[in-house]
This record gives C-alpha cells, sequence and structure tokens, in this order.
C-alpha cells in the first residue's frame, strides 16, 4: 500500500518544495580488510600479471603497499570483497597516497569490480588522481551511487597506470549491505524505481495502477514474461494467495495458446500452463486494470526446487502491485462456496454486498440455534509467534438488541473446537451491535507448542436463533510493529487500519506510523520539513530507527519503505529518485523506536526554479 498525504508545502524565496507522505538504513559498513596494510599482506594479493614477470615481488610492508614495478603497468594488489548491496546505494571511498617521484600524469588507480543483476561484471574507476596533487599523505574521497543493475562488490584493486613511485597507505570502501525485502514477492510494486528482483525487466513511470511505476512488457512477437524464483520464501503446507495487476495495453492473437495470453502463473518453470496454477486475464486491449489471483500450497520436495511466480503474454503489457501472503483457504469465499470451512448449515454464500472481492458468507442464525463457520489453523502457525487473527463481519442493526450474553452476538473466536463453542472471554471478539455495514474484528494470541499439537479452530460463530449476519475476509497473520504500535494507541478493528483517520484529523494511521506523530496534538506533529542552509535546501523527517538501506534512496524498517522523489513540474506528474542529489548530513535517535534524519541535495537552490519534492511511504 503507497499513500501519497501531502504533509507540507513551503517556500523559500523563489524556490518551492512540496513534501509529500504517502504510505531499513543502518550506516554503510567497512567493506576493505586490512585496509590500512597494517598486518601485511593479510587478505591482499598480488596480481598474477606482476608474478608472472617478478615472482617474488611484494611490497606491502610498514603499514604501506609499495606501487612501483619496474616495466609494468596494470592491477597490482587486489582484495576479493564478495560483498552483497542493493543498486542504488550511496557508498563512500577513500584512499591515502604518498608520492616518492613522478612524472605529470595520473599513474595511480582504485578500480571496483562489481557483479549486476544480468550475470554481468562491470568496472568503476574510484580514483585517479593527477600525480601532482599527491604529495605526502594526500587523501583522496569519493562519495558515489552504486548503479541500479550492482548486486555484488566483487573485487578492488589498486593499479599502476604509468611511471612514477608512490605507496598507498590505506584505502577504504563503506557500504551498506544488502537491502532484504521482506515481502514473498520483492519489489512487487516496482517503486524501487528499477527492475531489481526481476531479472530483464523494463520499468517505466507510465500509466502505474499505484505510485509512480509499473513492469513494461513488449511481447509483439515472442511472449514477454517477468519472472522471479520465490522457493526459499515459502514454507510447505501453507497456502498462499498470489496476485497481480495487468494492463493489456495493445493485445495480440494469442493463437489460443495460455502461454501467450496474458496471465498470471505460479509453478516450476517460468510459465506453467496447469490449470491449477495459472490464471489468465482478458486478451481485449483498453479494459484497464484487471486483477488475477490464485492460491495453492506446497509440498516440501516441490519447495526444493525452483518455484517461478511469472507475469507475461502477448502483446504490449503493464504489470503492477505483484503480491503474495498466506492465509486461511479460501478466506474470502472467492471460491462461490464454502469450500474448505467447517460449517453449520445456516450458512449460504452470497454475492451481494460482499466486503471484498465478489462474494461473502451469510447466516440466517433462524435456521438452527448454533451458527458457526470456521478452519483449523494448527497446521500453518509456529509456537511462540505472535499472530493476529481478523474477520469482516455485517450485522442488521437492531437484530441483538436484546442479547444479553456475548455467545449471541456474532464474534470472531479461536478454540478447539470446529463450532467455536464455550470460548473464554480472551479468545472472542464481539461484534457491535449497533454498527451498521462491514466491521473488523480482530484478536491477537501466541500459542504453544502443546496447543499447536492439537486443533485450533479460527471462525465466526454465535449462539440462539435470531438475526443474520454475513462473514467474509478471515486473516492470520504474524503481528507487526504497525499492529503493536496501534494497540498501545488503544486502537483496533477497522480503526487500527493503515489509513483509518480514527482521530479525525487528516492524518492516516500509517503516517502517524511511519513519521513518529502524535495525532491527538496536530500542533506538534514532526511533518517533514524543509530547511535551508547556505542556499542548499534538505530535508528533515522522522523515520523508523534500525532498519536497513540507504536514507533518500530506498529505507526499510519496521515493514514500512521511504523513497524521496522529486519532480520539476508537477502538472506533467513525472516523479524521479532523488537518491543521487541527496547525501544525509544527520541522523539522530529518537526515544520512541524513529529517528530523525536530515537529507541536504547536493546542489544550491537555483533561483527562480521550483523543485518538488515527496517522501513516499508503503507498507
Amino acid at each position: 500500500m503507497n499513500m501519497k498525504l501531502c504533509v507540507c508545502k513551503q517556500r523559500v524565496g523563489l524556490l518551492s518544495l512540496l513534501f509529500c507522505a504517502v504510505g531499513y538504513s543502518v550506516f554503510a559498513t567497512e567493506v576493505v580488510r586490512n585496509n590500512s596494510f597494517d598486518d601485511g599482506t593479510n587478505y591482499w594479493q598480488v596480481a598474477p600479471e606482476v608474478l608472472a614477470t617478478n615472482p617474488t615481488f611484494n611490497a606491502i610492508s610498514g603499514g604501506q603497499a609499495g606501487m612501483h614495478v619496474s616495466g609494468y603497468n596494470g592491477v597490482v594488489y587486489f582484495q576479493d570483497l564478495n560483498r552483497p548491496v542493493s543498486g542504488g546505494a550511496a557508498c563512500m571511498a577513500d584512499v591515502t597516497l604518498t608520492r616518492n617521484a613522478s612524472p605529470a600524469g595520473n599513474t595511480i588507480a582504485v578500480y571496483l569490480d562489481y557483479l549486476q543483476a544480468d550475470g554481468q561484471t562491470n568496472r568503476m574507476t574510484l580514483f585517479n588522481p593527477n600525480n601532482y596533487d599527491v604529495t605526502s599523505g594526500t587523501m583522496f574521497t569519493n562519495s558515489f551511487v552504486l548503479p541500479a543493475a550492482a548486486r555484488t562488490l566483487l573485487r578492488l584493486s589498486l593499479a599502476k597506470l604509468g611511471n612514477g613511485d608512490f605507496v598507498v597507505l590505506d584505502v577504504s570502501l563503506d557500504a551498506p549491505p544488502a537491502l532484504q525485502d521482506p515481502h514473498i514477492i520483492q519489489n512487487g510494486d516496482f517503486e524501487t524505481g528499477t527492475p531489481d528482483g526481476w531479472p530483464g525487466g523494463v520499468v517505466t513511470n507510465a500509466g502505474a495502477r499505484n505510485g509512480t511505476y509499473a513492469t513494461v512488457m513488449n511481447g509483439w512477437g515472442p511472449p514477454a514474461f517477468r519472472s522471479q524464483e520465490i522457493s526459499a520464501r515459502l514454507r510447505s503446507g501453507v497456502e498462499y494467495m498470489f496476485t497481480a495487476w495487468i494492463n493489456v495495453v495493445s493485445n495480440m492473437n494469442g493463437m489460443g495458446m495460455p502461454a501467450y495470453v496474458p496471465h498470471l502463473s505460479v509453478g516450476d518453470a517460468i510459465f506453467s500452463g496447469s490449470t491449477n496454477y495459472y490464471v489468465a486475464a482478458s486478451n481485449s486491449a483498453n479494459l484497464g486494470w484487471q486483477r488475477l489471483e490464485l492460491r495453492r500450497s506446497f509440498t516440501a520436495a516441490e519447495l526444493a526446487t525452483n518455484v517461478y511466480f511469472s507475469v507475461g503474454g502477448m502483446g504490449l503489457l503493464l504489470a503492477d502491485d505483484l503480491g503474495a501472503v498466506a492465509t486461511l483457504d479460501n478466506n474470502g469465499f472467492e471460491c462461490g462456496s464454502l469450500t474448505n470451512w467447517q460449517y453449520s448449515p445456516v450458512f449460504s454464500v452470497t454475492n451481494a454486498a460482499a466486503h471484498g472481492g465478489t462474494f461473502a458468507a451469510r447466516a440466517d442464525c433462524s435456521l438452527a440455534p448454533h451458527s458457526f463457520v470456521s478452519q483449523n489453523i494448527a497446521p500453518r502457525l509456529k509456537p511462540g509467534v505472535e499472530y493476529k487473527v481478523s474477520a469482516w463481519v455485517s450485522l442488521t442493526p437492531g437484530d441483538y438488541n436484546e442479547s444479553t450474553i456475548d455467545d449471541a452476538i456474532p464474534h470472531l473466536g479461536i478454540g478447539p473446537d470446529f463450532n467455536l463453542a464455550i470460548l473464554a472471554s480472551n479468545n472472542m471478539a464481539v461484534a457491535r451491535r449497533t454498527v451498521a455495514g462491514w466491521q473488523k474484528l480482530e484478536l491477537t494470541r501466541i500459542f504453544t507448542a502443546g496447543e499447536l499439537s492439537n486443533d485450533v479452530f479460527v471462525g465466526v460463530a454465535k449462539m440462539e436463533m435470531t438475526g443474520t449476519f454475513m462473514v467474509d475476509d478471515l486473516l492470520v497473520t504474524p503481528i507487526t510493529p504497525f499492529d503493536q504500535v496501534m494497540r498501545a494507541r488503544g486502537l483496533s478493528g477497522d480503526d487500527a487500519e493503515p489509513m483509518a483517520d480514527p482521530h479525525h484529523v487528516g492524518v492516516p494511521n500509517l503516517a502517524v506510523f511511519a513519521f513518529g506523530l502524535n495525532p491527538t496534538n496536530v500542533n506538534k506533529v514532526d511533518f517533514p520539513a524543509v530547511n535551508i542552509m547556505s542556499n542548499v535546501p534538505g530535508l528533515t523527517f522522522r523515520q523508523r530507527a534500525g532498519g536497513t538501506g540507504t536514507p533518500g534512496a530506498l529505507y526499510v524498517a519496521d515493514g514500512v519503505s521511504y523513497v524521496v522523489q522529486y519532480s520539476t513540474d508537477l502538472a506533467s506528474g513525472g516523479w524521479n529518485s532523488a537518491a543521487s542529489q541527496l547525501q544525509l548530513s544527520q541522523r539522530a535517535t529518537n526515544s520512541d523506536g524513529t529517528e530523525t534524519v536530515t537529507l541536504s541535495f547536493s546542489a544550491p537552490a537555483n533561483p527562480g526554479s521550483a523543485k518538488f519534492v515527496r517522501v513516499q511511504v508503503g507498507n
């Protein structure tokens, strides 16, 4: 979920900045070992090309690396790094050199080799200073952003490219660790602005369903696909709901072959045509965004091999908001039946006024003295993990006004019996009798190994032969930091939804959580704010602490992602990553689980021009 809530607009001189909030970083760490050569040749190797002509050469000693190899130009020393990284991460390198003697030129170079997402190796030149800029102990610094395609830092090399006598006293490279996307389908909304996680992918900022970016597939000729291997992020015996949104911009006759029709598939190949693992979109153009959904579980043997999540087909296609979630079987009754549920005869499935999707379950309680619909969840839970169990119910106000006990009112329940009879109060969430329309019920529980060795049923039930009610969209999910904060604020049910505004101050819960706001005291909320220092614009805001990634580029903490974007013209709607223009200038930890960061733009304000910037937050 992304949200674009405008939270601040300021104008300072002629520079206008618009900050919007919608909706982990750790500091970069040293990558080079023995970077000051204090441990001699430890971790460093002499290049084979040097040893080929001078087998005994090694000038690393006394805390420095001598670079003088008579008659040789090329790499002298190297260190293998093998450090996973995220493309677009902000890094910093420095090298300290001493020149003993040299002619004019650029003799010393420092190279960084990295592996790209496509499997190719590329090289960056980090340093190649002018000889006459080097004296004794001269330090050079380079702040840079890794290319978006970078995935692994392979090797750092020290090279001699000409004549001269130089020594290297120190060389360092700070890079943040690889950002681990917590989702089963990684970068499924493409809001990194890159095709990370989708080999061969192409991203566009035109026509996205949500946010700024989507992936585009040009299937004119052979069909085009976007695929991701996901077996390591799945568990055996758990049913997953896989979803994708596809927009057929222009269609092409698929000749009736399933692989050619725009589709979603999950299987052991890039395309899986089994009817169990494949769902097709309409091949007609100009229908707009179509939601595709399929559900399946996996055996341990299936997860021991590759499992691919794929979208594609023929024609010009857009895809966005690709995802997967572990859920109850048929949790939204979208099978059009009560398949996989245990239920009393009072229940049926209706396509009238469902909470989500097309179908919901409906109970006519006059038909039996006990109404229940339930499902055993014990096989898919882990002991010691706190879970949130939720369901949406809809009552007719007035049906239950005479009820005097909770059992006689529709309630969400957790218990050892499929009929959810005789539940303790801590295992029940009772519906509010006077609320019209859909309301959310939820419980949180930690289960012991002993409990999970037996049946654990969840569902909705009530006693007595009065009233009607509907049930939809039951979920069992591990509790998140967002859930914990909402609970600490005394919020539950639909008031605790990410986009809910229970305090009626125009600030949804997701923004409250992401920016550490106080919605009950709107005069003191810490919204993102503009600051101008020495004519250089900056942005200060609060974010969840203890995450991974790079502030301003992509930072993820507590299940919330933060991306800073800019535009020079709001009318065009073109938002771009501001990562290459920002540097972290301040970072302070707060006592409430957040930290305050200040990002400064690398260029001063340009009088007469406007720059619009937003902090995009997603969960």
